[in-house]
């Protein structure tokens, strides 16, 4: 239509990828479903999701958390909280704890740099602090605990940029793991990080 004609090509490229993943994850239309539904599924004793936890894709490091909080796919989860009380941290430490279950997390960080979030890492899978690794003040006995843990290291995927990046840069880097890496769950440290939208129309 002429409409289509005046639409931004990238809007319509965005599109067109986020509807060629869905098929490729067999995603189906939305339907709406109503009480009726529920008490059948409760009648006859549905499952809501896989007893055996197969659709949970993030983990954190309190078993609390993990009991209350799910992230099966198409979650989103934001977590806010003052600054310097951990964020960062949280995030370096769910995502070796997501790897360790064999799933494949990313992280995109805003904040910090490669070296910083690979410091990071090694601290969490060694027990040993981040500075050791910044100050390159470390030997083979010190790293025995993450090379023991290879599997889930080769699980991991991160990607650093400076703070304003257009979030077409980051969703083209995320497709991209995905691609090829079967990422399968994204953490972003921190999104309000990423840069303002233009005003253009579909931003």
């Amino acid at each position: 239509s002429s409409a289509d004609l005046m639409r931004d090509p990238a809007e319509i490229r965005s599109e067109i990828a986020t509807k060629l993943v869905q098929l490729e994850l067999g995603q189906k239309q939305a339907t709406t479903r109503t009480g009726l539904d529920l008490l059948g599924r409760l009648t006859e004793f549905k499952p809501f999701r896989p007893a055996d936890g197969s659709q949970k894709l993030l983990y954190f490091p309190f078993p609390e958390w993990n009991d209350q909080v799910e992230c099966a796919p198409g979650h989103v989860i934001l977590l806010g909280a003052r600054p310097k009380v951990g964020k960062s941290a949280l995030t370096i430490d769910a995502m070796v704890c997501t790897a360790m279950q064999g799933r494949k997390p990313m992280l995109v960080s805003l904040e910090m740099d490669n070296d910083e979030v690979e410091a990071r890492l090694a601290a969490r899978l060694t027990g040993h602090n981040s500075r050791m690794f910044l100050a390159h003040s470390y030997d083979r006995r010190q790293v025995e605990g993450a090379l023991d843990k290879a599997d889930a290291v080769t699980n991991m995927s991160w990607w650093c940029h400076h703070s304003g990046v257009a979030w077409s840069r980051v969703e083209a880097e995320i497709r991209e793991r995905v691609r090829v890496a079967g990422v399968e769950c994204v953490m972003i440290d921190y999104f309000t990080l990423i840069g303002k939208p233009t005003g253009q129309k579909g931003s």
